[in-house]
């Protein structure tokens, strides 16, 4: 966040992970959909209800493609908050399957970001 010199005005735009990214994941896992849903539209409604004006609003959803089994585990641990309920031992099964896949195709799952332009 920038506030601007002596007009009082703030401005905001900082890259968001939307909580596709992670159902994608939690799917991949075999975990039940946390309902937590992040999204270019829950912040801006949430900016706006601050008061803030929108600029520009832009989403991606794109591929992403994890090589082994070792790299989407690592991928997993980087965002603990996203898989509190992941139980290792009863994602076993799962993660066997993902490697097995692995060995002859990346294992794909969705990269969903998006940034707001807002001023307030």
């Amino acid at each position: 966040m920038k506030f601007g010199g002596s007009s009082n005005r703030a401005e905001d735009s900082s890259l968001k992970v939307g909580s596709d990214q992670s159902a994608s994941l939690r799917r991949l896992l075999g975990l039940p959909d946390n309902n937590r849903v992040w999204s270019a539209e829950v912040a801006v409604g949430q900016l706006e209800d601050a008061g803030w004006v929108i600029d520009e609003v832009r989403k991606d959803h794109t591929p992403m493609r994890f090589s082994d089994i070792a790299a989407l585990i690592s991928y997993v641990r980087t965002a603990p908050w996203a898989f509190e309920d992941l139980d290792w031992n009863s994602a076993k099964p799962a993660l066997q399957q993902l490697h097995a896949q692995s060995l002859s195709k990346p294992i794909d799952a969705v990269s969903h970001s998006f940034l707001v332009l807002a001023t307030c």
